[in-house]
């Protein structure tokens, strides 16, 4: 206890007694992400304070968060301290860039083209542009083939491409123009047209061709008229072409020969084409005699002979003379042909007046004698 005086301010301890010691109050302060934890120790009575029990700092616990990229904007992952909200971004890939489907829309003239792109991953992005086309190339359709034009566009954007179209144009109808017409050796005729359509190309087009027949006669020439018709547009086209026919000449049949009483005679020819065509041409007669036999009648032959036509023609006409028959002498032998008559002994007719009709007369006896001897001695056997 501290005494002093109230007048002089004098003092004086006494009365001690023992400290009480400090009465520490303990404060825990957590460890954190970064900094370590401890206890803080205060004396109640005097405010004396230390630390102790000191831990480590618990570190940050990151929970990560992760945005994905986009067509425009990479992706990141955050990082964020669940403890004390720390946090920072990591891992960062790049945007995706726009993945386009991409369509292309021609005009019914073929005069614009409508490019629409949108994004598969995002359907708000969205690009639309219309642009013009031009032709680069055409080639007329003909009749003989068909046509093409061909359409080229531009777009700005370098999200469309070039486009490229072709356009086939039908082939034409032949637009035929007549030319003329041209004949065949055959008689056979086509028609020459051309084609408006086609660069004026020519085409042949066989026709039909009708035909009228003149006949000829033996002396006067005939004709066959042929006739090509074509019909273009409604208008009928026709040509002519006559052809001759030779005269077919006479074909004379064989000569009628007509003899008069005279002996003289002519050849009647008549044309087998037409009968009234009658040629008459007197005949040269030649006259030649076969004198008759005593056994044999003779005859004059009058032989007529006509050259028509390039041609000889003869006939005959046979007048007969009768045989003279034997005039026989007083031994029975003809005076004329030396005819010997009939043998006594055996009937056969020789002629006598001849060597060869001796010796036959002869050689004749003597196989009739040895004959009948024959016979005697194949009776005389018996």
């Amino acid at each position: 206890t501290t005494y002093t005086c109230s007048r002089c301010g004098d003092s004086y301890t006494g009365d001690e007694t023992d400290a009480l010691g400090h009465d520490y109050v303990a404060v825990v302060t957590d460890p954190t992400c970064t900094e370590g934890g401890y206890t803080t120790y205060t004396c109640s009575r005097c405010g004396d304070s230390y630390t102790g029990d000191e831990t480590d700092a618990l570190g940050h616990d990151y929970v990560a968060v992760v945005t994905d990229p986009t067509c425009t904007e990479g992706g990141y992952t955050t990082y964020t301290c669940s403890r004390c909200g720390d946090s920072y971004t990591g891992d960062e890939t790049d945007a995706l860039g726009h993945d386009y489907a991409v369509t292309y829309v021609w005009s019914d003239d073929n005069a614009t083209v409508t490019a629409t792109a949108v994004c598969s991953r995002d359907a708000s992005h969205t690009v639309t542009e219309t642009a013009s086309s031009s032709v680069v190339s055409e080639t007329p359709a003909t009749s003989a083939s068909e046509g093409k034009i061909v359409y080229v566009v531009s777009f700005d954007s370098d999200v469309f491409e070039d486009q490229t179209k072709t356009v086939t144009l039908p082939k034409l109808d032949p637009a035929y123009e007549f030319v003329g017409f041209e004949w065949n050796d055959d008689n056979t005729a086509v028609v020459i047209v051309k084609d408006n359509n086609n660069g004026g190309a020519e085409s042949r087009i066989p026709v039909t061709v009708t035909s009228v027949e003149t006949a000829p006669s033996c002396t006067e020439a005939g004709s066959v008229v042929y006739t090509a018709t074509y019909e273009l547009g409604g208008t009928t086209f026709t040509d002519s072409k006559s052809v001759s026919l030779a005269a077919i000449g006479h074909k004379w049949k064989a000569p009628r020969w007509i003899w008069n009483a005279d002996n003289t005679a002519k050849a009647t020819f008549v044309c087998e084409n037409d009968a009234s065509h009658v040629e008459t041409v007197a005949a040269s007669v030649r006259v030649s005699e076969n004198a008759p036999t005593c056994t044999a009648a003779g005859a004059t032959v009058y032989t007529a002979a006509v050259t028509f036509n390039g041609k000889t023609y003869t006939d005959l006409l046979v007048d007969p003379i009768p045989a003279t028959g034997h005039d026989y002498d007083e031994n029975g032998v003809c005076r004329v042909c030396g005819d010997g008559g009939d043998c006594p002994w055996c009937g056969s007719h020789h002629n006598r007046r001849t060597l060869s009709g001796w010796w036959t007369e002869l050689v004749h006896h003597i196989l009739y004698i040895l004959n009948r001897i024959f016979l005697w001695w194949s009776v005389v056997a018996k």
